[in-house]
């Protein structure tokens, strides 16, 4: 009998895995086929499922994290977008920002990165490029350094216009407050009512600006702006405009393509650098917007201001009410379940060279929008590897998109869970901090306490005389995963057709056939599928099969030189990949 602490299993049949019985399956990408092994498979949150695959081929291999989310489900969690520490020239890395938003009432369990967003030399470039405009008056990289590339909203707020892509029509994730979903090119306008004309009516004043940058934006003389809370503290203008300060009127809240209503709480003034307030905004006009200026100029403290920021989808030709969530990326990779192609209307400017083998980060949606998915890819065990914009493309339809969009990649490459934390490779070995990120969140009471366990494993194939030692994932009521190996309080049952159990929650199998192995905890039940295969068992130690080199990889991909007894590993040998228990 064999007790397999190191035991593994062809990849048709992984032992000590998330997907121990899934037999390799093919998927095509680009005309080229791939050969899929399932590294990790287990529920991540409530109605959230997240799986690790290895995806090869002769000429190419890559690791992809997974993330699906059944937003049908009565329990799903919420999308949310969240900006680096809560302002548009800021970057925050995904678990930073994850940490700092939960608290006893909600829970971000699950994120990746967002859009592509402005860095040092461009930031410089840009602020070069302003000042050169004789109505911008000393215009810094700092005015510029994190903003998104594209739209971002947040609850209702619009955080970043689309100052940079609305040229090349770059695509965006928006979700509304229904649920519904769309991909496509935004257009930002807007306006707001100061007090009535003389025949009643009210006079609306529409936003001036430069492309879409009607919110948090550099003022110039020109310009009507409207500042929120996540431009930063202040509106950072000079004093030769006038600016008025606005809270929410009580019961009110920000709104997209909604009209939403806001009270004067201070008067309007020829001043600069406004503070702003949390719950509140500044209207702000320089000095050259001398009609609008007069109207404003006739606000007196408590007035009501009605505010309408409305945001179009360019393709669609529709601006969908209460748009809640916006994060924007590069290419619209899946229109209607067909793949873009260069030349494309949906792609009239691609980040990088389409056909590049990269490192990236994308998000879709099924047909009925009822499913999301949320996908990273990064290189094969740290090494060669990636996908090209069509490879991407085809592997988001593989997993039920119909619709998908490119996001930032390479260093900002990143996929985050709650627990264990980051799951995917990342290039630079640590997290980047990026300008804005997309979560699943749970909206419930904090629960602590593991509640209820499930197999790691999904299912097993084990040959008659080998052992198993299950690992079990706790959960709490709210199907929160909140550790990766419970052990205390649990005990493991086998039928005698099946094998038997010792002491120490070890599995033999000494039966035949498929029977259900069973484990219970806190009076909860849970259970596998186990087959005993005819055969002798796996080698116990694949450095003892031939010469060649054995390597061992953690479930990121990152290589070990040293594995710790306990830990599962993906483990290659010449041109055969396995995975290990240590």
């Amino acid at each position: 009998m064999k007790n397999v602490y190191l035991r593994t299993i062809a990849a048709s049949a992984i032992i000590g895995s998330a997907s121990l019985c899934t037999e390799a399956r093919e998927i095509n990408l680009q005309g080229i086929t791939f050969t899929v092994d399932t590294i990790q498979h287990y529920l991540a949150g409530p109605a959230t499922k997240y799986s690790r695959i290895l995806v090869s081929s002769p000429n190419n291999k890559f690791n992809a994290s997974v993330l699906e989310i059944d937003l049908s489900a009565e329990n799903h969690p919420e999308i949310k977008v969240e900006v680096g520490k809560d302002c548009i020239r800021t970057a925050e890395t995904i678990s930073s920002m994850a940490k700092r938003k939960s608290d006893t009432e909600k829970r971000y369990i699950a994120g990746i990165n967002g859009d592509f967003f402005v860095t040092s030399s461009f930031a410089t470039a840009l602020a070069n490029s302003f000042n050169t405009d004789p109505n911008y008056k000393n215009v810094t990289k700092d005015d510029f350094m994190g903003n998104p590339n594209t739209t971002c909203a947040t609850n209702g707020m619009i955080v970043a216009p689309n100052f940079i892509d609305a040229a090349s029509k770059e695509k965006a994730l928006v979700i509304c407050e229904n649920g519904d979903m769309y991909i496509d090119a935004t257009e930002i306008t807007g306006k707001f009512s100061t007090v009535p004309n003389s025949n009643g009516s009210m006079k609306y004043i529409d936003f001036r600006q430069p492309g879409q940058a009607i919110v948090n934006f550099p003022r110039s003389d020109q310009n009507l702006f409207f500042y929120n809370r996540y431009y930063g503290g202040s509106t950072r203008t000079d004093d030769t405009g006038v600016e008025v300060t606005l809270e929410l009127k009580e019961g009110e809240k920000f709104s997209i393509n909604k009209p939403f209503v806001m009270k004067v709480v201070s008067a309007p003034a020829k001043v600069g650098n406004s503070k702003i307030p949390e719950n509140g905004a500044v209207i702000s006009a320089g000095k050259n917007r001398t009609s609008q200026i007069e109207w404003i100029n006739k606000l007196k403290v408590g007035d009501d201001v009605t505010i309408e920021l409305n945001v179009k989808l360019s393709k669609a030709g529709i601006s969908p009410a209460g748009i809640k969530e916006i994060v924007g990326g590069d290419v619209r990779i899946l229109n209607e379940g067909n793949v873009t192609q260069k030349g494309d209307p949906d792609a009239l400017r691609f980040i990088n060279e389409p056909t590049a083998k990269y490192i990236r980060t994308m998000i879709g949606y099924s047909q009925d929008r009822k499913k999301m998915v949320m996908c990273t890819v990064d290189r094969e065990c740290g090494g060669t590897g990636g996908v090209s914009y069509f490879d991407a493309a085809d592997l988001m339809r593989e997993y039920g998109c119909y619709d998908a969009l490119d996001l930032d990649g390479g260093g900002s490459t990143e996929m985050y869970l709650h627990t264990p934390g980051v799951v995917n490779y990342l290039r630079d070995k640590v997290e980047r901090a990026v300008g804005n990120a997309i979560y699943a969140v749970v909206n419930a009471p904090e629960d602590n306490t593991v509640r209820q366990i499930r197999f790691m494993d999904h299912a097993l194939k084990i040959k008659k005389g080998d052992s198993y030692k299950p690992v079990f994932l706790g959960y709490n009521n709210n199907l929160e995963l909140l550790s990766m190996d419970v052990q205390e309080g649990v005990k493991l049952s086998a039928p005698a057709e099946l094998g038997k159990v010792s002491s120490d929650g070890t599995f033999t199998a000494t039966g035949s056939g498929t029977h259900l192995l069973t484990a219970t905890f806190n009076g909860t039940t849970t259970s596998i599928p186990v087959t005993v295969l005819d055969g002798s068992g796996v080698e116990e130690n694949l450095a003892d099969e031939g010469n060649a080199v054995v390597e061992y990889y953690d479930m990121t991909g990152a290589k070990v030189e040293e594995p710790q007894k306990g830990n599962i590993y993906v483990v290659r040998r010449g041109n055969t990949i396995t995975k290990a228990i240590y």
